[in-house]
Formats: C-alpha cells, structure tokens, sequence
C-alpha cells in the first residue's frame, strides 16, 4: 500500500471523528428545546442511616462514609407533587436497591438473586401511586463495594415520558457518538483488512482498537439499557472494552 495513502486514510478517519464530536458537543450545548424534558428533582432533605445509624439531613447527591455491605438509608416524606401518579429515576452505582412507601417494598432489585448478574450501574424506574402526597418514602442502597456502598446519587421524578426525555436530553449525544465511532472504526479496520492486509496491518489494529474504545464509550453513555435490559452486558461491557483495547 502506497505510504501516503495509508497517512490519507489515518488523517481521515481522526478528521471525521473530530469533526463529529465537535458537532455533537455543539448541539449538546442547545438548551431551548431540552429544558421542557426536565425532569423535577428530589434532592433536598433526606434523611440518611448506616446501619440503622443516623447520619444527618443532606441534600443528594452525597457520598457518605460506609463500609462494604452496609445498609445505606435515605428517606423523606413526598411533596404536594405525589397527589399524582409519578415515576422516581434513581441511579444506583453498583448497588442493590430497595424502594419503600410507608415500610411497605414497592420496589426492589437484587443482582444476587441470579448468579450470571454482574453489578452494574444502572438506572431503577419506581411507580408512585397516587394520593402518596405526604408518605414516606426510603430508598436502601447496599454495594459489595466500599467505594460505591455510601454513593447516594441525584433522584429526579416525573410521568415516565418525561423521564424518558430527561435521559435522552442528557445523554443520548453520548451515545450517537459511541455509535458513530463504531462504525467508522469499523469500514477502517475492514477497508484495510481486505485491500491492504499484505502491505501493512498497522491501521487494521487502529480500526479494531477504535471499535474497543467506542464499545467503552458506548457502555459509558449511561442510556444503553434502555435498549438492552441485560445486567450483565452493561456491568461488563466497560471492563472487557478496556481490558481487549
């Protein structure tokens, strides 16, 4: 393969992805038509345990000093806002989650119940009824981790399409990114296995290590289980991407 043509193929491949990325953070930045998919926050006054020990009134999010295994509570009584049906996004990292209204579990996710799961950081989608204005309401956080056992991450609220848009406003440029650069990685890495794999492989590993690192950015982008419910891919994707790359 002629030496300029292989440069030509490298500058091009770092010129798209550049140019997309600077595109995408562009129309990431476009805040007219985004702010009417916010979800509302419920971040303020909670009241925290470990282990049945009280910590204090915090305002989320925090990380609080526990140990692995600990039993992390955070509880409060639900606004004016609960008249209604509304749906809670509660991001857990790496952490078994439990949701109760009036010491009642309405909601609860255990990646121990099957033992091909793997944590993961994901987010819970929790139901409110109505009429549970004034209830209280505690969510119970427990992590095989130290570092993730006291994270206690931003909790928002709103009928479940304005979640959905919350999410996509906040994230989803993340994940056409990812996408993108998947398939870019990917003609590059199999333009030059095809046509150029005698003259040189040094792009083809380019490609397929282009291909490893969009698969991290992918796991990264915080919205893929929207379209894969699979805990174990999502916990996992992010560790095999950067142990292959």
């Amino acid at each position: 393969m002629n030496p300029q043509l292989q440069k030509k193929l490298r500058y091009t491949l770092f010129a798209v992805i550049i140019a997309f990325l600077f595109i995408m953070s562009f129309f990431s930045t476009q805040t007219d038509k985004l702010t009417s998919f916010s979800a509302s926050k419920l971040n303020e006054g909670w009241d925290i345990r470990v282990d049945s020990d009280f910590v204090g009134t915090v305002n989320l999010p925090r990380v609080v000093e526990a140990e692995k295994n600990s039993i992390v509570s955070a509880s409060r009584l639900l606004t004016a806002d609960f008249n209604q049906p509304q749906t809670i996004l509660i991001r857990g990292s790496l952490q078994n989650v439990i949701v109760k209204l009036n010491d009642s579990i309405i909601y609860e996710k255990s990646f121990e119940d099957n033992i091909f799961n793997t944590y993961a950081s994901i987010y819970h989608f929790v139901d409110i009824p109505e009429a549970s204005s004034g209830s209280t309401i505690e969510i119970i956080l427990v992590s095989p981790y130290k570092n993730m056992s006291g994270t206690l991450n931003e909790i928002h609220y709103g009928p479940p399409s304005t979640i959905y848009q919350h999410l996509m406003s906040q994230h989803a440029y993340k994940l056409n990114v990812s996408l993108l650069m998947i398939l870019i990685s990917f003609i590059f890495a199999l333009i030059n296995l095809i046509f150029f794999n005698k003259q040189s492989q040094h792009n083809a590993y380019l490609g397929i290590f282009g291909i490893f690192i969009s698969l991290w950015l992918l796991a990264e982008s915080r919205i893929l289980q929207l379209y894969i419910n699979n805990d174990f891919l999502i916990g996992s994707l992010a560790y095999v991407s950067l142990a292959a790359s």
